[in-house]
């Protein structure tokens, strides 16, 4: 194929492309913000509030007449405010504010001294909702609509013990499922918010575990059908909540605090504290433990089994800061870190299945690590109700230093290795991203908007490994090392612009344009006193891809189709060598609303997956004696074709059964080609493989009854293929597995023993040429808790069976007792991990030319005595 670009040409473009579109962004930014400072000093200013609530009303309408001529129109931002141009208002005559379900208001023309050079003040309005508010109001819907039921708590006295994850748990409506999810009446709610905006992150519920009731005024719960973003009809409603505090409590603090000290040294210290002010929001969380706790979420901990080791002391702060300025600019930074100190040991078993190699591996490690994850700024610039800049700014950073003592047993037909490996590997990742973003509404046309951002990210990659290695043979011992040093860096630019106009009430067309570009940097330095060296490798790896997209979404009263067409056309340059390589995405859905109970989805995607730099590269390659693993430069991109459907049915809002299935066609599947023969490391490196086939199939049911006892039960089917080139051979590799998973909860005696019994059982059987191989598991767990006055007693009894290269069982139980202190605001507990010293589990690991089995060495017997605590200062 003719290139008719070469690599410096490609340098100047994307200069000249950066150029360009970045002055474009920033002559937006730049236009837009001038606009609205001049504006500043001629406009006058108002707000729009629910007569009740006092709440600010977002999108209601602003409409300035001139007699019955409307000459200007504009509408009020999420915080209710709006301003006119005070030329506007001279010659007006009326200003008509409306919002649907609300009682529109006419204002007569007011007082203003157009003269003035600055901003002047119309004032607060008041809108009164369509009805009378009762304990509970709902407002009826038509075609397109937005219903609002409003809980009315004002009058409601709740003690400080009561929380408000207890009023959204199983009272008016709500309930929060096993995963944590919110429901009213049946449906999922999507986004929660305190006072219009967000209350210590996006939808947190764990938040309200320490938060008390009595702050609440009232519970706001919108349904709508109609989409914020397009301003189309959608065939499924989107349910909100919205938690209004209490004018007396829109400042407070709260949290939690946990301390428990136990044998084997075992302990944990953790709090966390929230403060808020208006629309300032501070917390502060630390959690310090050597139990296997890995959140920064105080909350009572749980001693739980641990299929890895459980010997890590991890300290885990976190802290976040939101406050929104001048009413316009919002501010979220965060900082989030981790140190941890692991001590494990384990022991491995693998089957090469194609070349009969039989591995066993004993590992005694020591891990010390510093993580810095997701450390981010963000800055929200609301212009006015239609123009906002985002600008984001994230840091990660994570270094690993790890000694391993490494002992090998490997036999391949008759030749047995035994070898030692002492191995330091410290491995040192650093990213940096920082990303601004232009986004536009247009008030003369709902739906219509457009984006326009650029990012950039730059990642920096150190490996460093020495490895001294001792190998007994049938022939003689060999002494030998091999250190080495592995660098690479990627940076990467982009530039998208989308554009979104809606059609009608039923359909919107979605525009994309995306452009980036990739630039990989790798060093790889191998000095060793037996091993061959062939110097230095430096790999140099450009990637620029251009994605253009087109959707459409049409809306029936009872189906919605979506089409999405795009490709992804790749340019790289691999060290002076050019390929172009194009996949199309395509992705056709259709969603069926059968009735209000019955849902049925088809829909097929052809979605390309690009190889990231992890497979490009050897960066990740460490020495080993299984095998050697290595990058790829030239591996093309893959291509995956799924077609799915989906059925789902709700016989009531606590019954929902649900089935669905698919199959998957897989073009240049990433797999492994492997190079093995006697007296040499097997090489492995990641390749295009070629065809793959995969299907799947899955049942679930899920029914909750009111008086808490729920069922829950899966049943799942897959099949896959895993083609493999062995000894430049082409081997198809299968698979079928199959799971059922069944839990429930029941009060034997309500209010004095319930228990929550799961079992689940897995069976997998793999096909690896002319060898075959299967594994089968079987695990009962429980939660029995037994309830005398103030005194809780639990018991977490486990039983596993499994089978694959070796059989294994094991049956053990933690326990717990506890005692509420503080009128239930606390509690004292003692817990037992692994009270009968029988913890055993084994980790079977299905790979694309093999099997494995992983077992760690456990800490095994210990207690932990602590104490719970909730505070406020909330009364």
């Amino acid at each position: 194929m003719m290139i008719f670009w070469n690599d410096y040409l490609l340098q100047i473009n994307y200069l000249r492309t950066m150029v360009k579109c970045s002055f474009l962004l920033y002559f937006f930014i730049f236009l837009f913000t001038n606009q609205t400072k001049a504006q500043n000093l001629n406009i006058a200013k108002g707000k729009v509030i629910d007569y009740t609530s006092k709440s600010p009303i977002p999108n209601a309408i602003i409409q300035i007449y001139n007699d019955s001529k409307v000459v200007y129109k504009t509408s009020t931002d999420s915080l209710g405010f709006f301003s006119i141009p005070l030329n506007t208002l001279v010659e007006y005559t009326n200003l008509k504010i409306q919002n649907i379900n609300y009682q529109p208001l006419n204002i007569p023309k007011p007082t203003i001294d157009s003269k003035k050079r600055s901003s002047q003040a119309l004032g607060i309005f008041e809108l009164l909702t369509s009805s009378i508010q009762l304990k509970e109001v709902v407002i009826r819907k038509n075609k397109r609509y937005r219903d609002t039921t409003v809980i009315d708590l004002s009058k409601k006295k709740f003690e400080r013990t009561i929380m408000i994850s207890d009023i959204l748990s199983g009272n008016n409506g709500f309930y929060i499922d096993g995963a944590g999810q919110l429901f009213y009446k049946g449906k999922q709610v999507t986004d929660v918010t305190v006072d219009g905006g967000t209350f210590f992150g996006r939808n947190n519920l764990n938040i309200y575990e320490n938060l008390p009731a009595l702050v609440l005024k009232d519970i706001q719960i919108v349904e709508t059908d109609i989409d914020s973003l397009t301003n189309i009809t959608m065939i499924r409603p989107l349910v909100k909540v919205n938690l209004s505090f209490k004018g007396d409590y829109k400042k407070g603090m709260f949290g939690s605090a946990n301390l428990g000290l136990g044998t084997l040294t075992r302990y944990i210290v953790s709090t966390n504290l929230y403060r808020y002010k208006k629309s300032e929001q501070i917390s502060f969380a630390i959690n310090s433990n050597n139990i296997n706790v890995n959140t920064s979420q105080p909350s009572e901990p749980s001693v739980m089994f641990s299929a890895g080791g459980n010997n890590t002391i991890k300290t885990i702060p976190k802290i976040e800061y939101r406050n929104v300025f001048l009413k316009k600019l919002e501010v979220m930074t965060s900082i989030n870190a981790a140190i941890e100190n692991k001590t494990s040991i384990s022991e491995l078993e693998r089957k090469e299945e194609i070349l009969n190699q039989q591995t066993r591996l004993y590992n005694s490690s020591k891990m010390r690590s510093l993580n810095i994850d997701q450390s981010s700024a963000n800055l929200i610039y609301r212009i006015n109700s239609q123009n906002t800049i985002k600008a984001n700014f994230n840091i990660e950073y994570y270094k690993t230093n790890q000694s391993d003592t490494l002992d090998y047993n490997i036999r391949l037909d008759s030749l047995n290795t035994i070898s030692n490996i002492l191995k330091n590997r410290i491995n040192t990742t650093k990213m940096m991203s920082y990303e601004a973003l232009f986004n536009k509404s247009f008030l003369s046309k709902k739906g219509r908007s457009l984006s326009i951002g650029i990012k950039n990210q730059k990642r920096i990659f150190r490996i460093s490994e020495n490895n001294n290695v001792y190998t007994l043979d049938l022939q003689k011992p060999i002494r030998f090392f091999l250190n080495g040093t592995n660098y690479a860096s990627e940076n990467e630019a982009s530039i998208n612009l989308n554009f979104i106009n809606s059609l009608s009430e039923s359909s919107v067309l979605f525009f994309g344009l995306n452009y980036k570009r990739s630039s990989i940097n790798y060093n790889e330095t191998i000095n060793s006193d037996t091993l061959k060296n062939n110097g230095d490798i430096v790999n140099k790896v450009i990637n620029d891809y251009l994605n253009p997209s087109l959707k459409m979404q049409k809306n029936f009263d009872n189906i919605s189709v979506t089409g999405y067409l795009g490709g992804i056309i790749n340019f790289r340059n691999t060290g002076g060598i050019y390929d172009v390589f194009f996949r199309p995405d395509i992705d056709l859905n259709s969603d069926f609303k059968i009735n209000k109970k019955t849902n049925f989805n088809i829909k097929y995607a052809a979605k390309s997956n690009y190889p990231i730099i992890d497979q490009l590269t050897n960066i990740n390659n460490s020495f080993n004696l299984i095998s050697q693993n290595s990058g790829n430069p030239s591996l093309k991109p893959e291509l995956k074709q799924r077609l799915g459907f989906a059925y789902e049915f709700k016989r009531s809002d606590s019954l929902m059964v649900s089935f669905l299935a698919g199959a998957e066609l897989i073009s240049s599947k990433f797999g492994f080609n492997i190079i093995s023969s006697p007296n040499n490391l097997q090489q492995t490196q990641i390749a295009n493989v070629g065809r793959a086939i995969a299907a799947d199939a899955a049942f679930s049911l899920s029914f909750l009854a009111k008086k808490g006892k729920n069922i829950n039960f899966r049943s799942a089917l897959a099949y896959q293929q895993m083609p493999s080139i062995v000894n430049t051979e082409k081997t198809s590799n299968n698979g079928i597995t199959f799971n059922q998973v069944l839990s429930t909860k029941i009060a034997l005696i309500k209010g004095l023993l319930t228990i929550s019994p799961s079992l689940s059982i897995s069976n997998s059987i793999y096909k690896y040429g002319t060898s075959k191989s299967s594994f089968a598991s079987f695990t009962y767990s429980d939660r029995l808790s037994i309830q005398i006055q103030t005194i809780q007693i639990i018991l977490f009894p486990f039983i596993n069976y499994s089978t694959g290269i070796r059989k294994n069982s094991s049956w053990a139980m933690n326990a717990e007792i506890k005692k509420n202190i503080f009128k239930n605001s606390g509690s004292i507990w003692l817990k037992s991990y692994d009270v009968f010293n029988s913890f055993r589990y084994v980790n079977n690991i299905i790979g694309p030319s093999y099997i494995e089995t992983l077992k760690y060495v456990n800490l095994q017997r210990y207690s932990l005595l602590g104490i719970s605590v909730k505070f406020n200062t909330i009364k």
